[in-house]
């Protein structure tokens, strides 16, 4: 854009708020939620604390993984050190031979190298289907 300087400060600034605002609809909606949150909270925090403790259980019975139990996150972040690999590998890995899409642990810092996060948003079933298919693998 040319234009004096004023004008290109005022246009940055309206482009600013149309680019890092939440849409209307997204707001309302929002509202919306909020207002009527003690209706459904229990309910999505009671699947959330289930798919948690299946994924627990499950990471406990897979030799090469571990975990503590995770509370009040709908993620679960796997120690992987047990298989001898990093997290990109091991997801790059794991992707390859599975289908199972896991984060590399790298990705939150060096400190998580040893660790993979895994997103419990998905059914009990496509979770249990996951970690049948981890099950298979051995390092």
């Amino acid at each position: 854009m040319i234009a004096e300087n004023y004008i290109i400060e005022t246009v940055k600034s309206i482009n600013e708020g149309i680019t890092f605002s939440a849409p209307t609809p997204s707001q309302r909606a929002a509202i919306h939620a909020l207002n009527g949150a003690e209706g459904f909270i229990p309910t999505v925090t009671k699947i959330f604390q289930e798919r948690l403790e299946y994924v627990d259980k499950r990471v406990s019975e897979i030799p090469y993984l571990s975990m503590r139990p995770a509370k009040g996150t709908i993620y679960a972040f796997i120690n992987i050190s047990g298989s001898g690999m990093t997290s990109v590998p091991f997801c790059e890995y794991v992707l390859k031979e599975t289908q199972v899409l896991l984060i590399p642990g790298l990705a939150f810092g060096d400190t998580g190298d040893n660790y993979v996060r895994l997103a419990a948003t998905q059914s009990l079933d496509v979770l249990e289907e996951a970690f049948d298919r981890l099950a298979s693998l051995s390092f």
